[in-house]
């Protein structure tokens, strides 16, 4: 008969990845990925590209041409975020994908959260970890750092790994 400890610890874990190809992303990948060998645990990194001013003209005469390139150089990046986070996975054999999104990046974030959870209702319900690696930047002292404002969110748990 299993116990409560039993069922906690063979209770799915999902981990999504906040990657941009930093080191910090970098090393937060590799958390997850140290977190998920040996454990029943999938790996979702995700990358966001934030829109921009030129996504409201879309309708305005001109734009489209534009816009195709944009999405086009968006996906030649994502491609290689694709390629850097395979690299740092590497050899080992874990269930990961990649999730190129759009919009800003605490919100896709627990975005693609929400979607693991939702998907999973048929299974048992998995518990989610988020990942993201630190910054520090002036800039975010100034207006808030991504880590923070997914930690005020407080729906998941957050890792928030510091670069080596």
């Amino acid at each position: 008969m299993a116990t409560k400890h039993d069922e906690i610890v063979l209770r799915p874990i999902e981990l999504v990845v906040g990657f941009d190809g930093s080191p910090s992303a970098c090393s937060a990948l590799e958390t997850a990925k140290n977190l998920a060998l040996g454990r029943n645990c999938s790996i979702t990194v995700v990358y966001v590209s934030a829109p921009t001013a030129m996504d409201s003209l879309a309708w305005e005469p001109g734009t489209p041409a534009l816009l195709d390139a944009r999405r086009h150089n968006e996906d030649a990046i994502s491609q290689e975020l694709q390629e850097v986070a395979s690299s740092v996975i590497g050899a080992a054999n874990l269930n990961w994908h990649f999730n190129h999104r759009r919009g800003t990046v605490g919100h896709e974030l627990v975005g693609a959260a929400d979607e693991i959870r939702a998907d999973a209702q048929d299974r048992a319900r998995p518990r989610i970890m988020v990942l993201v690696g630190s910054t520090d930047r002036s800039r975010d002292r100034l207006f808030g750092s991504i880590p923070h404002g997914l930690s005020r969110q407080n729906r998941y748990a957050l890792a928030i790994v510091p670069s080596d």
